[in-house]
């Protein structure tokens, strides 16, 4: 029996195929971003409203923190809050 070879139409089609679908996902993915981006930010936006103050903890300095360490972050920040909002 012979092999069937695919001629370059055929290759042409199935390349084709390969980029719509890769474009559909890339379509998806972005959708699924916005709609993320939406939720965190109207979040954000009804913790405002709620609190009318907020003060956030960044764990940027320390990338991967204990739980200790988390503890005391939360500390700090509470007396952060404290001492920013005289409350």
């Amino acid at each position: 029996m012979s092999k069937h070879t695919p001629g370059p139409w055929e290759d042409m089609t199935k390349l084709k195929r390969l980029e719509q679908a890769v474009d559909q996902l890339t379509d998806s993915a972005t959708h699924l971003f916005d709609v993320v981006a939406e939720i965190v930010q109207a979040n954000a936006a009804i913790n405002a409203e709620l609190l009318d103050a907020l003060i956030y903890a960044d764990c940027g300095v320390n990338i991967a923190p204990t739980s200790a360490q988390l503890a005391d972050i939360t500390l700090a920040s509470e007396q952060s809050a404290r001492e920013l909002l005289s409350e």
